[in-house]
């Protein structure tokens, strides 16, 4: 259904036009009617019809005039005109001003059908043409989009299609996203591309100094992780960006942020660990006695320094298995295991790979340790007692020799710290009580079955000192050493 307006000074005229034809028949409603110009461009304005029907002459605006005057506000509006003069000048002024036609008074009822049937078809045309045109500025746009897509995604199109220019632009990739966010983006970035990726949403943005405002004005949909890329002259960069973009969310992912820029990314230390790989290094070689509690303390240490340095997850997860791969190491060695704790280091590797935050990550540093200390408490003790027999038959069969604390950690591959305290606690006496009573009881039998001297006692069980080895007798035998041989010669007897 099409709207007719109609314009003429004599009422009668109206009247006369509403009623001689049956416009329902053609799909024609009558909106409104007016007796002067200035009246008839009111509601014409108002009221926005699709055709109307003027005549040239009316008091306050002429129709030419109208013409002109209502195509400012309605450009696509058609106008039929209609006089009692026959002037040419008139008529091809009307054409002119693009009227569809010009009707002269007196008119017949056919004549007023014919030119508003003109006028009818001229705008289904325009619908057509207006149906054909978005048709091909949706393909263009959906071609356009799907070249740009094909160019990110680092696929080669088959031959090129123009696109808008990207004079400047930045890739944004954002993941946390839900749909009430995507709906918001799409309404708001109208320049933009966007894309659904996997997991993600993927922009090209032509307007990238506007970007971050517009993701952040946003950001309260949902929890979104965004990361943007540099920006850009040049769409062959494309996939470059996209590539900043996803650094730059792994970042931000990792580091709990909403927004991350990969121009920002020379603050995130991705030169910077070796400082903790040395601490790292040296917590071990100096082999701590109480590794367990000292581990959680370097976890701690460790994650901190990646987060105070803002290293890259690459970075943090390279210092996180450094630590894990050589605290393994040192309990596989300690504790001379024969099978690794947790297979080969890239099934660990892979594993860690996919953490994605540092919480994430320190907590699986704490539950691996945890779990080698539980596997390590049910098997300890036959770890522990096969060294205390080792030691005590070095000692038994040495205990004629200097027997140093630091030798026996490079023979046994233990700090020394360590063999004391294992050696104490699986042994009910210290190491050097133990020496001292292995070398007093064969003290005792070579003065009971020999005739040796007892400086030559005192040499064969490992002292030097002659008076220092009387006292640690005395105090062990409660005897002097020649007490000791007296008596036992009288028992003999």
């Amino acid at each position: 259904m099409y709207t007719l307006f109609i314009a003429d000074d004599e009422k009668i005229v109206i009247e006369g036009l509403t009623s001689a034809v049956d416009w329902e028949k053609y799909k024609i409603q009558i909106t409104g009617t007016a007796m002067d110009g200035i009246d008839a461009l009111k509601q014409i304005n108002c009221l926005r019809p699709d055709i109307v029907l003027a005549d040239i002459r009316m008091p306050g605006m002429n129709g030419l005039d109208l013409i002109r005057e209502a195509k400012r506000e309605n450009p696509n509006l058609l106008f039929i005109m209609i006089s009692g003069y026959s002037e040419f000048t008139y008529a091809k002024r009307a054409i002119e001003m693009e009227a569809v036609d010009y009707l002269v008074k007196p008119m017949e009822a056919a004549d007023i059908v014919a030119s508003v049937k003109k006028a009818i078809e001229k705008l289904e045309k325009r619908k057509e043409e207006s149906k054909l045109t978005s048709k091909i500025e949706l393909y263009e746009a959906e071609l356009e989009e799907k070249h740009v897509l094909d160019v990110l995604m680092g696929r080669c199109p088959l031959k090129p299609v123009p696109i808008r220019p990207l004079h400047e632009y930045a890739v944004a990739v954002i993941r946390g996203h839900n749909e009430a966010f995507v709906v918001h983006l799409r309404e708001k970035c109208l320049e933009e591309f966007i894309y659904i990726v996997e997991d993600s949403v993927v922009m090209v943005s032509p307007r990238p100094h506007d970007l971050q405002d517009m993701l952040i004005s946003l950001a309260d949909l949902g929890n979104p992780v965004m990361g943007i890329s540099r920006v850009r002259q040049n769409d062959l960069h494309l996939p470059a960006a996209y590539e900043e973009a996803k650094e730059a969310l792994k970042i931000g992912i990792f580091g709990s942020q909403c927004l991350t820029k990969y121009e920002e990314l020379k603050e995130y230390g991705l030169h910077q660990g070796t400082t903790m790989l040395k601490e790292i290094e040296l917590f071990f070689s100096s082999r701590p006695a109480d590794v367990w509690n000292e581990m959680g303390h370097l976890i701690d240490k460790t994650m901190n320094y990646a987060e105070v340095n803002k290293l890259s997850p690459k970075k943090t997860k390279y210092l996180c298995f450094n630590l894990i791969k050589t605290f393994l190491r040192h309990v596989e060695a300690e504790y001379e295991l024969e099978d690794k704790l947790f297979g080969e280091g890239y099934l660990l590797y892979e594993e860690m790979e996919e953490l994605k935050s540092r919480e994430e990550l320190k907590q699986w540093l704490t539950n691996t340790v945890r779990e080698a200390v539980e596997y390590l408490d049910q098997n300890r003790i036959s770890f522990n007692e096969k060294l205390v027999l080792e030691l005590k038959q070095y000692v038994n069969e040495h205990y004629s020799e200097p027997i140093v604390l630091d030798e026996l950690g490079r023979r046994f591959y233990k700090s020394p710290a360590y063999l004391c305290s294992l050696f104490s606690k699986n042994a009910g006496q210290t190491i050097f009580e133990y020496i001292t009573s292995v070398r007093i009881e064969h003290a005792k039998r070579l003065l009971r079955s020999t005739n040796l001297k007892i400086s030559e006692i005192c040499e064969k069980t490992g002292y030097s000192n002659h008076k220092y080895f009387n006292q640690v007798f005395k105090k062990h035998a409660g005897k002097t050493p020649g007490q000791y041989r007296s008596r036992h010669l009288v028992k003999q007897e």
